[in-house]
């Protein structure tokens, strides 16, 4: 073989070589989630990556046969072309290992070394602009492929070996942080997803204002003048009404409703204006008081434990778990009782 036409067949190889370095570091690094986005969008090569990355392990094996396939090349080649260079010398019989030890470093630098660096600054361009030779090169050694994930796959039952947990919440928090730093979300909303997994472990006693504390009023001694005056000088939007024994509460008071009605209708009775009371066990999760407040149009859950009234809880209680400060404005911590 002629001494240029092994310099090509190094070089091409060397090229492949640095195609799929780059290539498995590119696809291993890229953001899935911008991926999925622009796959949403149209983008076809989006929509490839997406596929390949679903079985990443797959694509992994055909790159590293492809990298063993161009690494052998170069060994052989190069081997060759030194046996042409050093025959007749003292050095002939180190040919194998003179030119072993120069084309690993120059495989290592140049085909390994200098394109995952590249793909781990630019992943997600070189996920794009690969995708498609990667793709039917995948294809091209579909079997031998096969073959070695059926290895794989018994190596792994013999030794046991098992899937580690593919997810973690602190797997998402990080991506969360990610998307954050890159500016596909806004930090108010990254805010908000973390507060949901602190909101998923919050429970009803983080929230819940305990009977002592609640601001209540029994009906038992209020007529229209006393609870319009009342209404004046609290800050409360929804009041519960007991009759007699705390833990007979007959409704809710909502001001502004009470008032709208008031005005169109002053003669009725005071329980006329009232909502039905919304009670919760003091074992429901945050998740189903919310149902519960969407399908009771109420905003207020009185809380009972063994038939006994406990406590209270508002929407808003709940919400301030996800979001801070959406108090009532000029609100006063409930401690009144009447």
């Amino acid at each position: 073989m002629p001494d240029y036409l092994s310099w090509i067949l190094i070089g091409l190889c060397l090229l492949g070589h640095f195609f799929f370095s780059a290539s498995e570091t590119a696809l291993a690094s890229c953001n899935r989630f911008r991926m999925s986005v622009l796959a949403e969008e149209g983008n076809k090569s989006a929509k490839l990556v997406n596929k390949v990355v679903e079985k990443f392990d797959r694509a992994l094996t055909s790159i590293l046969i492809w990298n063993n396939i161009f690494a052998v090349g170069i060994s052989s080649v190069a081997t060759l072309l030194f046996y042409n260079y050093l025959a007749g010398t003292n050095l002939e019989e180190y040919v194998s290992i003179i030119s072993s030890i120069i084309f690993t470093f120059v495989v290592y630098i140049f085909a390994d070394t200098l394109p995952k660096t590249i793909a781990k600054a630019i992943p997600d361009t070189l996920s794009l602009a690969f995708i498609y030779p990667i793709y039917w090169f995948t294809i091209l050694i579909f079997p031998i492929t096969i073959v070695f994930e059926k290895m794989m796959f018994l190596i792994e039952k013999m030794f046991k070996v098992k899937d580690e947990q593919a997810f973690t919440q602190e797997d998402f928090e990080n991506v969360v942080d990610q998307i954050e730093e890159e500016g596909m979300i806004e930090e108010e909303n990254s805010e908000i997803i973390r507060s949901a997994f602190e909101f998923i472990d919050t429970s009803l006693k983080d929230v819940i204002t305990y009977k002592d504390k609640m601001y209540m009023l029994n009906i038992d001694d209020l007529d229209k003048e006393k609870l319009i005056t009342i209404i004046k000088e609290t800050t409360y939007s929804r009041i519960p009404i007991y009759k007699g024994d705390d833990n007979n509460y007959i409704g809710v008071l909502n001001v502004k409703s009470f008032v709208e009605m008031f005005l169109e209708n002053p003669d009725q009775e005071i329980e006329k204006y009232l909502q039905n009371p919304y009670f919760v066990n003091s074992n429901i999760d945050l998740l189903d008081l919310l149902n519960g407040f969407k399908n009771s149009h109420t905003h207020l859950a009185l809380v009972k434990k063994e038939d006994q009234v406990i406590g209270m809880v508002t929407l808003e209680d709940v919400l301030e778990v996800l979001v801070e400060d959406i108090s009532e404005p000029n609100r006063i911590k409930r401690s009144a009782r009447i």
